[in-house]
């Protein structure tokens, strides 16, 4: 974590502790980063015996992946392995993307009973695939188990953004007294809790992920049930997006919970660190072709070079140039159109005048701006928001498990972001170069929804799972030492769950690929 974050355990004085016997786990979104990394993190809590004690699970784009799936296995009854296999076989598969782009292409699929509802676009024919990933599922399934106690899990919630209402939008079992769906959506007087067993959980998590740029919204509720079941419902369509948008840690939905727990675990991908400075726009042949392209002059120009091919009945050049005039002539009438939106909306008078040597410019400056601003200013912004709130309540109960952390890449070659190392070295030993070099390439994955055939080829998602376990189990340690150090001597309530962690440890320094290795075939395993 951020040591301007930690800092606010001087804060407060310490409760008594009673031991750590309730779990609340956070899933960050972050595509297939986030999905491994998340999975990781469940293997080391199994390993150690700790998962049974995880009560809540919240999670967010990427992160839902693993979320939904580990809740999907809990209403089947599965056990870890069944489930881990099932779940790392598909991510092996890598098939995600392009199934879904073949459902694009399919009528047939959209015509089933299941999808006939639904748009043919993107987002649904993700939805598809992952309703296929989670056997066609629903969160009253999820509710259901958890209240039969089938699971170890009290709460679920995977976040989303409505971008109707410009807020929060949580699917999540009803019987705790979180709200499905949010307040503007209870305000108008639609109870969502009856439809339980009409969501399905890969249409939750298609809206969860569908982050911008990459997908239109998801309608709910027409993308999600039958018109019928919708005629029912009587609410008005909102479009769903990508949960990160607000939230990308998942942290808020866990802080709306009047319920405190042992152990907040927090898992991040999503890098603290600034990212590349603004770079205003640098000349090069789209500007130049921008530029050219609005030039009144060459408009006129083009227009008497068509004329001309007309009359030489040249019919090849007289269809380029034919589309060429259509489009100058269209950024001619763009320019007009905004002119007067401008006199109207802002009482300004002069006509709008953008030189066309500057318009390429223009146009890259802007674009480049707005993608920086809603790919980091905002979520950089948000996380760093979530994290003082929930580290200003609970500082003492609170775990960071993050992708980057033990790259090490500082210049004292510790654990990132770590202002207790001297201490917690004591413990851990130094982190091997091995680990760091499985750390390092495991936090090189982007933030899509497939691995590319060079990532496949060396093994990204053996490393990511592996740096998801060995880095769970390192900042469970940590966490203990700097906020347990009684606890965790021998006949304390803690010294057997910090045994198990160190034993684990210790292997993996050997090994980081330890505890994958005794999930899967180790000979299948590809080491970096």
């Amino acid at each position: 974590m951020p040591t301007e974050i930690k800092t606010e355990r001087d804060k407060k004085p310490k409760e008594k502790f009673k031991g750590i016997e309730e779990i609340a786990l956070c899933f960050s979104g972050g595509g297939y980063r986030a999905a491994c990394f998340s999975l990781g993190t469940l293997s080391f809590f199994e390993k150690i015996g700790l998962l049974k004690k995880v009560k809540v699970i919240s999670t967010v784009s990427g992160g839902t992946i693993t979320g939904v799936k580990y809740a999907q296995s809990q209403a089947a009854k599965q056990d870890f392995d069944t489930f881990f296999k099932d779940y790392f076989n598909w991510l092996k598969k890598d098939e995600l993307a392009s199934n879904a782009i073949r459902h694009i292409k399919k009528r047939k699929i959209w015509k089933r009973s299941e999808n006939i509802h639904k748009r043919k676009n993107p987002i649904n024919a993700f939805a598809i695939e992952y309703n296929s990933f989670t056997r066609q599922m629903t969160l009253g399934d999820v509710q259901n188990a958890i209240e039969n106690n089938d699971t170890h899990l009290e709460r679920v919630v995977f976040n989303t953004t409505d971008f109707t209402h410009s807020m929060r939008f949580r699917f999540q079992n009803t019987n705790t007294r979180g709200l499905l769906g949010n307040k503007k959506i209870q305000d108008l007087g639609h109870d969502l809790k009856a439809y339980l067993n009409k969501l399905k959980l890969g249409d939750i998590l298609a809206s969860s992920s569908a982050f911008p740029g990459g997908f239109e919204p998801i309608g709910f509720p027409n993308d999600f049930v039958s018109k019928a079941v919708r005629e029912k419902m009587g609410m008005a369509e909102i479009g769903l997006m990508d949960g990160g948008i607000i939230d990308n840690q998942g942290i808020s939905s866990i802080l709306s919970s009047s319920k405190k727990y042992d152990l907040y675990f927090l898992n991040d991908v999503a890098s603290p660190y600034p990212g590349e400075p603004f770079k205003f726009a640098q000349s090069n042949s789209i500007i130049k072709i921008l530029s050219y392209m609005t030039s009144l002059p060459l408009l006129f120009l083009t227009l008497s070079l068509t004329i001309y091919f007309i009359f030489q009945k040249y019919f090849i050049l007289t269809a380029l140039f034919v589309l060429l005039v259509t489009i100058m002539a269209a950024f001619q009438y763009l320019f007009y159109f905004a002119n007067k939106m401008l006199k109207k909306e802002m009482g300004v008078l002069d006509k709008l005048r953008i030189p066309p040597r500057r318009f390429g410019y223009y146009v890259f400056d802007r674009i480049t701006s707005l993608l920086k601003m809603t790919t980091e200013v905002f979520l950089k912004s948000a996380r760093r928001s979530n994290y003082e709130s929930i580290y200003s309540k609970f500082w003492n109960r609170i775990a960071t498990s993050a992708i980057y952390e033990l790259r090490c890449q500082n210049k004292e070659n510790k654990p990132e972001g770590q202002n207790q190392w001297e201490l917690i070295k004591e413990t851990t030993g130094e982190i091997t170069e091995n680990m760091k070099k499985v750390a390092k390439y495991a936090a090189s994955l982007g933030t899509t929804l497939w691995f590319s055939e060079e990532e496949r080829k060396r093994g990204m998602l053996d490393a990511v799972v592996a740096c998801g376990e060995f880095t769970a189990c390192y900042n469970l340690i940590a966490h203990l030492i700097t906020n347990h150090k009684e606890d965790i001597r021998e006949g304390g309530m803690l010294y057997n769950m910090f045994f198990k962690a160190l034993g684990v440890w210790k292997s993996m320094l050997n090994d980081p690929y330890y505890i994958l290795a005794g999930r899967i075939d180790s000979t299948r395993i590809l080491r970096i």
